[in-house]
């Protein structure tokens, strides 16, 4: 929809018969239109400013001194700058001021210090010499100050605008309802919007209808208070420390082709690079700490009823655990070396657990949990999780080495010795260490399904999807820049620029008329001048809520513009002491609304550079979600469309970042 000169600068109050400068924010006095376009707006031609002068003679205006001023708190006045103001807190007096000064020289003036003076909203029509006084209603000299409700709350006076209140406070609690579900798995997400990652993980189908946030907090570390966890969780550390000790131990006694067979996951050969000796302390704690987490789980989870369970666990497992709850109950500082013993044949149990057991493996199942970033309420990403599943093959191979060679039975080996030590250390490690099959046909009976090899495919497949993978250029350019050849098929420019218009006029009619519920027929102005964080991963966050209660403020402008239309009351029924909005109205809503974000995409892929495919630009999302970011930011002034899109399965579901621009008016 195409606009006057005077829609697009100039907004002129029937009501009050005053001219609005847009840009500036105040009244222009009809005797000073003319200088003040010429002046202040250096942007406008000659042509447009006496075309906005032109249009201004057709129209009722008074002149500053003539416009009269409320003496009531009222609503704002569309385009006129809401200013903090101070009101005189004497009784009868209701002086207001748009300086602290100016109140506090008043106060003063007139002997009152001890009632003192408030703030307030506070709007004037004019600047200048105009600002200070006025002609009031009845025609005396007043300030033309007045005093406003604030511009994001609404002020019932009758009964049915307390409904309408009710109503905002009700879409307030139901925000919160889902704020509360909001880490809950429901239904599945589409193909549309689900990654290739998260189809190979199969979280979603693993914890549809749990609370992930809930699930989480069973594998936090114990708080002091919880006594017996907290005597685990510091157990486990130790176990873990002197785990590693005994490694590099082995390394120090000689025996060197143990690291080799520690670093390779094949059944029959060793990896041609030895297994790490070194690694950084805070690294290592923070891998000890996975493992600290992970016998904690499988105590909430034990202690849980049965039938309430998320795992089971086989009757080994389940014995030991028993084991371990007992002598919790009766503890003292002599068993300290039972408990690390009866840990560590835990963890190995633990560890040692085939897929094809009735009972899915309780590893297994932490990782997926593990898997989700209780901070931002969504699923990790592959370069984020697979930091994870390092640090938990780390810990399984450490437990599995002390496991198989005890280091106090490690002086008993020598050159005579039946078995040598990494024989004995292949024993366990050829069954619950590896992944594949083996080449040997004899060695089949010993291939296993096992926890390690689920991590470490599932590390392999994660460290590939996170690279990144580029793809050849399917747009080219005709010699004179008229031409675009798409895919061999030629598109005229000139034509292409008439369709977009043509696009883009019906968008902003629709946005204007059927979701903004303007009266003019104009989009609102908006604020681009802000930085737009996208390090903020929250899920249900964007751009548009970083004030608070952002929200609420949003659907009172609504409300506000509803109840100023022509049967804008019409679109809500009343039931009992409640408001709703209509079947009808809602659909229709619903209705434009779709054929908007239709209008709107198709105009993102013209004007916002090079289109993404039909799935990355169909899985946009204008919000964080559980499963990942917001793909519409705002850069520059401009609406920055980031698209990712991905490859299938069989390519390692390699992403690549792509970012177009929009502008404001997009």
């Amino acid at each position: 929809m195409l606009y006057s000169a005077m829609d697009q600068h100039i907004i002129y109050n029937s009501e009050h018969r005053v001219l609005i400068c847009k840009k500036h924010k105040c009244g222009i006095s009809p005797r000073r239109l003319e200088l003040h376009l010429r002046t202040d707006h250096p942007e406008l031609t000659l042509l447009i400013r006496r075309e906005i002068c032109d249009h201004a003679t057709e129209l009722d205006l008074v002149m500053p001194e003539q416009v009269t001023v409320f003496t009531e708190k009222t609503a704002p006045i569309p385009g006129l700058a809401i200013l903090d103001g101070f009101c005189c807190g004497s009784e009868g007096c209701g002086f207001l001021a748009g300086t602290e000064g100016v109140m506090k020289k008043h106060v003063r003036e007139h002997g009152r210090d001890k009632e003192g003076y408030g703030k307030v909203k506070v709007q004037s029509f004019f600047q200048g010499k105009y600002t200070r006084y006025m002609i009031s209603l009845y025609g005396q000299l007043t300030r033309s100050y007045f005093e406003v409700h604030d511009p994001h709350s609404l002020q019932p006076q009758t009964f049915s605008e307390q409904l309408f209140l009710s109503y905002v406070d009700a879409a307030g609690q139901r925000d919160r309802q889902r704020q509360e579900e909001i880490d809950q798995v429901k239904d599945l997400a589409s193909l549309v919007t689900k990654t290739p990652w998260l189809r190979y993980t199969k979280w979603e189908q693993t914890f549809i209808g749990c609370d992930m946030k809930a699930l989480h907090t069973l594998t936090d570390l114990p708080r002091v208070e919880d006594v017996n966890g907290t005597l685990v969780a510091e157990t486990v550390k130790e176990l873990l420390e002197d785990c590693w000790g005994g490694y590099r131990d082995c390394v120090s006694r000689g025996w060197q082709l143990l690291p080799f067979w520690m670093a390779s996951v094949s059944r029959d050969k060793e990896s041609a690079q030895p297994f790490r000796l070194y690694i950084a302390p805070y690294t290592l704690d923070r891998y000890i700490g996975y493992w600290q987490s992970y016998i904690v789980f499988c105590m909430h989870m034990f202690q849980q009823p049965e039938e309430d369970r998320l795992v089971q666990f086989t009757p080994e497992q389940a014995w030991l655990m028993g084991n371990l709850i007992a002598l919790l109950h009766t503890y003292d500082q002599d068993q300290e070396m039972e408990l690390r013993s009866q840990l560590l044949n835990l963890s190995a149990e633990l560890i040692c657990h085939s897929d094809y057991s009735k009972q899915r493996s309780s590893l297994i199942v932490y990782t997926g949990i593990r898997g989700y970033n209780v901070e931002f309420n969504q699923w990790w990403q592959p370069q984020d999780y697979t930091t994870i599943l390092a640090g938990l093959q780390f810990c399984i191979r450490m437990v599995i080495l002390e496991w198989a060679l005890p280091r106090e039975e490690r002086d008993e080996f020598s050159e005579e010795s039946v078995m040598d030590p990494v024989t004995q250390f292949r024993v366990l490690r050829n069954k619950w260490l590896v992944d594949g099959e083996s080449k040997h046909p004899i060695c089949i009976v010993l291939i296993v399904g096992t926890p390690f090899g689920y991590i470490h495919r599932m590390l392999n497949y994660g460290i590939a999807a996170s690279k990144n993978a580029s793809t050849r250029s399917r747009i080219r350019w005709s010699a004179d820049g008229k031409v675009l050849y798409f895919d061999g098929r030629a598109l005229s420019l000139a034509h292409l620029k008439e369709f977009v218009h043509s696009m883009l006029n019906s968008a902003e009619r629709m946005m204007s008329e059927e979701l903004l519920f303007q009266k003019h027929g104009f989009i609102p102005e908006f604020d681009f001048d802000f930085v737009d964080n996208p390090s903020i991963h929250d899920s249900g966050y964007y751009f548009g809520l970083r004030e608070q209660d952002a929200w609420r403020d949003a659907r009172i402008r609504m409300i506000q513009r509803i109840r100023g239309i022509e049967g804008g009351l019409e679109m809500f029924e009343r039931g009992g002491d409640s408001m709703e909005i209509t079947n009808t109205a809602r659909a229709k809503y619903n209705h434009c609304d779709e054929q908007f974000r239709e209008l709107l995409a198709i105009l993102i892929m013209f004007v916002c550079g090079i289109s993404g495919r039909g799935t990355e630009m169909t899985s946009l999302r204008w919000m964080n979600t559980m499963d990942g970011d917001r793909s519409i930011y705002i850069e520059d002034g401009q609406v920055m469309v980031v698209t990712e899109y991905h490859k299938s399965m069989s390519l390692m579901d390699d992403q690549k970042v792509t970012r177009t621009h929009g502008s404001q008016l997009i």
